[in-house]
């Protein structure tokens, strides 16, 4: 055998076990991300219940005040808009008929999205909280 040829083999054995290698280590790590986006979503969706109670409790809290602060009012204006982004986020990433899609592309794709909206929503709430019991 030529020992080009020979380097020629040993060259493409390699590249085709590199690729067999790659595409399992992509698959696994996609399939990581696929469960924990989806954990995220449901963890996010439980949690969002919470929140909404707290805003409506907030609100219990300030209907005997005739006079509201401004700070107040901002912080609910922006609990509102927090609030129904995030859900308009949910929505979407429910949204559809083919369940395979949504649970490994779509979700996946929207993990960093979600978890941003919720971080500044709970901010948002949690600062109207503060602001209320004051």
């Amino acid at each position: 055998m030529d020992p080009l040829t020979g380097f020629s083999l040993a060259s493409s054995i390699i590249a085709i076990f590199s690729c067999a290698l790659t595409i399992g280590v992509i698959s696994r790590d996609w399939q990581r991300r696929t469960i924990f986006a989806k954990d995220v979503f449901d963890i996010h969706s439980r949690e969002i219940k919470v929140l909404h109670h707290v805003l409506e409790e907030c609100k219990d809290t300030l209907a005997n005040i005739v006079e509201i602060p401004a700070s107040i009012e901002e912080a609910f204006r922006n609990c509102g808009q927090r609030e129904s982004d995030l859900l308009w986020t949910l929505e979407l990433g429910m949204k559809g008929s083919n369940a395979f899609i949504l649970r490994n592309v779509r979700l996946p794709l929207l993990e960093k999205v979600l978890i941003r909206q919720y971080g500044m929503f709970k901010e948002n709430v949690i600062l109207l909280r503060t602001l209320c019991t004051e």
